[in-house]
């Protein structure tokens, strides 16, 4: 009986295998068209995509450049015054004080033809007063005596005037020189050719070692020059008037 139930075991399941054997193929159709559809989709999703009815653009491609971006203009930031501090109310220091310069020495004057400076012949004591150049009058007899300013009490300078006549003689000092050039201390071959007209006073001669000598002034017809000279050297100077007679 045992033997019985082991064979009906065994035929039950050979009918098992056959049954499982038959239906492998009916699972095989169903699995291929599965695969082919699978394969098939994409390619039909990539056909799609070149479907003649979508419009296409004649020409080359030309390369794919990115849209313009527009900067907004910069906009400055509001500038913020600068705080102000008040100045200090320092006061300025006064101006360096400039050394003192001496003015330049004026340059010599001229004694002639009319006089020196605005002292002129003629003038009267008040007026030769009012120039500034001289100092006060004194009696000196017939004709009134004054100095030059800056001239020394030794060195010449002296200015005569006469009652009716004014002022009639200046006496130079210093570099006071003629027109011509001739001073205290020029040669007197020099003078002789600055004044051709030169003649000698008192009987002398031009040639002595020393004497007094007039000519007349250029310019002037009224005046002339009276010059002494010694060793060579003119000694005295003077601008006189014609109507002179405070000495020779």
């Amino acid at each position: 009986m045992r033997a019985n139930r082991i064979r009906a075991d065994g035929i039950a399941l050979d009918d098992h295998l056959r049954h499982r054997e038959s239906e492998r193929p009916v699972i095989r159709m169903r699995v291929a068209p599965l695969l082919t559809a699978l394969v098939l989709l994409p390619t039909a999703a990539l056909l799609t995509g070149c479907d003649p009815a979508v419009p296409r653009v004649d020409g080359s491609a030309g390369p794919v450049t990115a849209a313009p971006t527009t900067t907004a203009p910069a906009v400055p930031a509001p500038s913020t015054p600068a705080s102000r501090t008040p100045a200090s109310r320092t006061p300025a220091p006064p101006p360096a004080s400039k050394p003192s310069v001496p003015p330049p020495a004026p340059p010599p004057a001229t004694l002639g033809p009319d006089g020196l400076g605005k002292l002129t012949l003629g003038m009267t004591e008040r007026q030769a007063s009012a120039t500034g150049l001289i100092g006060a009058w004194s009696d000196g007899g017939l004709c009134r005596m004054s100095r030059l300013r800056g001239a020394s009490a030794d060195g010449g300078g002296l200015v005569y005037a006469m009652a009716d006549f004014g002022v009639v003689i200046v006496d130079a000092y210093g570099n006071l020189r003629t027109p011509e050039g001739i001073r205290l201390g020029s040669s007197w071959a020099g003078a002789r050719r600055a004044y051709p007209k030169l003649r000698a006073a008192q009987g002398g001669g031009l040639g002595d070692p020393a004497g007094i000598a007039f000519t007349e002034v250029p310019g002037n017809r009224g005046a002339y020059y009276r010059l002494a000279w010694r060793d060579g050297k003119v000694t005295d100077l003077t601008l006189q008037d014609r109507d002179a007679g405070c000495y020779e």
